[in-house]
């Protein structure tokens, strides 16, 4: 009987332990994450765009995946695949973001800088650019990117 409830014993303390460090390792490692998704008009050319912002609050750093496609005249003439690495400065709900680096997908990313510069912030497109939004958490799981009173994105995960 004594057996049956060491081993009992055991195996209630490995399971605990292991739950416990389950939960520390995901909250250790979790990183929070929306997308949006836009079309940016510009004379005859759409842009269909989405914006994954993945971020560490912790850290105050992420990454924003930018990918999609634009049509000129209702065709496909491209495609966008690109990372841009930015760190972050948080004052109450206001947030700067600074592209620190910009990972082009080149087999896939077939715009230039230049054309990409016309549809979104430089912030997207440069390194080293800045740009400001306001973040309202709207529910558990999503937020209203806004710069000032404006909304501009609607970001869930």
């Amino acid at each position: 009987m004594n057996r049956v409830k060491f081993v009992f014993f055991f195996f209630v303390t490995g399971v605990v332990l292991s739950l416990v460090y389950n939960f520390l390792s995901d909250r250790a490692h979790r990183k929070d994450e929306c997308t949006a998704s836009l079309i940016v008009f510009n004379k005859n050319i759409q842009t269909h765009l989405t914006l994954n912002f993945m971020y560490e609050l912790d850290e105050q750093k992420g990454i924003v995946a930018v990918s999609g496609s634009y049509l000129d005249g209702g065709k496909v003439k491209g495609n966008i695949r690109r990372d841009v690495i930015y760190d972050f400065d948080k004052n109450y709900n206001a947030y700067q973001f600074h592209s620190l680096e910009i990972n082009k997908y080149g087999n896939i990313d077939s715009v230039s800088d230049e054309f990409l510069a016309s549809m979104l912030p430089d912030f997207y497109v440069y390194p080293n650019e800045k740009i400001s939004y306001i973040i309202s958490k709207q529910n558990q799981h999503s937020f209203l990117i806004k710069i000032g009173s404006r909304p501009l994105l609607y970001c869930a995960n």
